[in-house]
């Protein structure tokens, strides 16, 4: 799914897929791949004018929130600030891997 995410050529359905991507991360307790996978985000938001609407922040902000808990301020800054130099392309393969050693993408990994 990832690959023909980014195939579709469209910004923002990638950064919402990454977006997605985050708030598993958050909920299976990575709370340092979440901050990253928001940071590139962000950044991708910004290079291309597309800020995050409420409803999507207030979304996120339910796995975000608790996530920056978990891990404390400072990791969450220092992962953060890793992720803001990660384009989409880069912050599909770290959320694929990642999220990969859970069974979540098993059939997308062997299709790749």
């Amino acid at each position: 799914m990832a690959d023909e995410v980014l195939a579709v050529g469209d910004p923002d359905l990638a950064v919402d897929f990454v977006e997605s991507f985050a708030a598993v991360a958050a909920a299976l307790g990575q709370g340092a791949l979440c901050a990253s996978l928001v940071a590139a985000c962000d950044m991708a938001r910004e290079q291309i004018g597309l800020p995050r609407t409420t409803p999507n922040q207030q979304h996120l902000a339910r796995f975000t929130g608790p996530a920056n808990v978990s891990i404390g301020g400072s990791a969450w800054d220092q992962a953060y600030a890793d992720g803001a130099g990660w384009n989409i392309e880069q912050a599909v393969a770290e959320g694929r891997v990642a999220l990969a050693t859970h069974g979540l993408l098993a059939r997308s990994l062997k299709e790749a």
